[in-house]
């Protein structure tokens, strides 16, 4: 799920995984290793704010912009009954 949702992000930024991991001083295949397990938060946060993204988007297993959504209508929602 994160792995493929860093996949996606570099797909639609049109930038390839190892760019991304050499940009934030990653070593090679960093990212790759997140399709069997688990990355450390701080190298989530990195990615995250290289995407502009949170961390939340990163592990969401909706793509980015459904979850997006669904936080804007929520926070409309609670904005409404406040």
């Amino acid at each position: 799920m994160v792995y493929d949702n860093i996949i996606r992000l570099c797909q639609e930024r049109k930038i390839r995984v190892s760019r991304l991991e050499k940009e934030l001083g990653l070593g090679n295949a960093t990212i790759r290793g997140w399709a069997t397990y688990n990355p450390r938060v701080d190298l989530l946060k990195k990615v995250a704010d290289f995407f502009g993204v949170t961390i939340d988007e990163l592990i969401s297993d909706a793509p980015a912009k459904e979850y997006q959504k669904s936080r804007r209508e929520k926070r409309t929602r609670s904005e409404e009954g406040a």
